[in-house]
């Protein structure tokens, strides 16, 4: 019998945590909003409010996700930042930086120990953003995942 699967899709919209080191939760929050914001250079992607990223944690820790797609997310850094300081680690992050001329990404997020295999790649397609492949179980097999940011850049309803 296989246990059911909590998966969620979620547009974290231009989620960025660039960091200039490793921070605890309480360390980034303990920082000066100026100081926050200017470790992250971009004018274009600056870092995400810090009360909205503690409430997308909140959101996926309360409800125990086994697998979160997310779109808009400003790279591995930023996954790496937001799993160490916000899910205490309690996620291993899937991202492949590809195909983006903004530099926002879909990344998904797995529950540790949730699987025995996960595999993720950039999948070919024409979209305006990545679309990433999961592959999950055994030898990364038995379940295939496709988080995608569906946006079309090419008008009507294509």
């Amino acid at each position: 019998m296989h246990k059911p699967l909590h998966i969620a899709s979620f547009n974290a919209e231009n989620f960025s945590l660039l960091t200039d080191r490793d921070y605890s939760r309480a360390e980034l929050e303990a920082l000066d909003e100026r100081d926050y914001l200017a470790m992250n250079p971009s004018i274009y992607n600056p870092n995400k409010d810090r009360d909205k990223i503690a409430e997308i944690a909140r959101i996926i820790l309360e409800n125990d996700f086994d697998v979160v797609g997310l779109c808009e997310i400003g790279g591995r850094e930023t996954l790496e930042n937001f799993t160490r300081a916000y899910l205490d680690s309690r996620y291993e992050f899937h991202i492949q930086e590809e195909n983006s001329r903004r530099g926002i990404f879909v990344g998904a997020l797995l529950k540790s120990g949730a699987f025995p295999s996960a595999r993720s790649s950039n999948a070919s397609a024409d979209f305006s953003r990545n679309l990433l492949k999961l592959e999950l179980g055994e030898e990364g097999g038995d379940l295939t995942v496709f988080v995608v940011h569906l946006k079309s850049q090419h008008g009507d309803d294509r």
